[in-house]
């Protein structure tokens, strides 16, 4: 199949035609490429004896951004965790972890991640005050942007897991302006919170972390994992690209 072939001149027109879908339905300046799926199916590679030439992929990669209209300094990577050596790394800007923001060492842009569950090795989230100075921490890094993950957009662990009030939380972490004390910062949290027509408004805590939905979550992921290599890739499209552009 050609979705473990980087090379099959039928996989580009599918790129293409949806990185033009994505920019079609997203309002964002920025494009981000992605991680975890090219981690996951590495070991579909090699279950395929089939090595990746990461060289040719993020060159022709380059060029089909290039040719959608997508500047390569708005596009976002990963920092390099496999480690390989591929000099036409596609993208310029790097996406580090909150984990490893001791190590940044760049004149370069470059945006943070974290997520908001107390599950998060790097961080120890418990409350909207807690949220708020992670927030902060992630703020005096000088980033280009932050990125916050929220795993699903299932209603019901939404709301088990209070995701909207601790978006709130982080949101007002990453305003400009002084920081705030904790009073005045719950003060504002209430409010910012009630004026949003939200009616659970209370600033969570441990009692409200629900393992069980965690666990679900994990579950989820890792049977996403489990099942990446039995998952074949088909074009559906007509686009085609234009000469010369693979």
């Amino acid at each position: 199949p050609y979705a473990l072939n980087v090379s099959h001149l039928e996989l580009f027109p599918l790129i293409a035609s949806v990185v033009r879908e994505l920019r079609a339905n997203m309002n964002s300046p920025f494009f981000h490429l992605g991680y975890d799926e090219r981690a996951e199916t590495l070991e579909c590679y090699r279950q395929e004896h089939n090595p990746v030439d990461f060289d040719q992929f993020e060159s022709k990669l380059e060029r089909i951004l290039e040719y959608t209209g997508m500047p390569m300094d708005k596009v976002l990577r990963y920092d390099n965790e496999e480690q390989v050596e591929y000099p036409k790394r596609a993208g310029r800007i790097t996406h580090y972890r909150y984990k490893d923001v001791g190590a940044i060492n760049t004149t370069e842009p470059f945006f943070l991640s974290t997520g908001l569950m107390l599950r998060d090795t790097e961080t120890n989230l418990e409350d909207a005050w807690d949220l708020y100075q992670h927030a902060q921490r992630c703020k005096a890094a000088n980033p280009a942007g932050v990125i916050i993950f929220v795993e699903t957009i299932d209603d019901m662990i939404l709301k088990a897991l209070n995701i909207r009030q601790r978006l709130l939380a982080v949101a007002l972490g990453l305003l400009d302006g002084p920081p705030m004390k904790k009073e005045d910062y719950q003060r504002t949290f209430e409010t910012a919170c009630n004026d949003l027509s939200n009616r659970d408004c209370h600033l969570f805590g441990k009692h409200r972390n629900n393992k069980d939905v965690q666990d679900e979550l994990r579950s989820r992921r890792d049977k996403a994992v489990a099942s990446a290599c039995k998952l074949r890739v088909r074009n559906f499209t007509n686009y085609l690209p234009r000469p010369g552009l693979v």
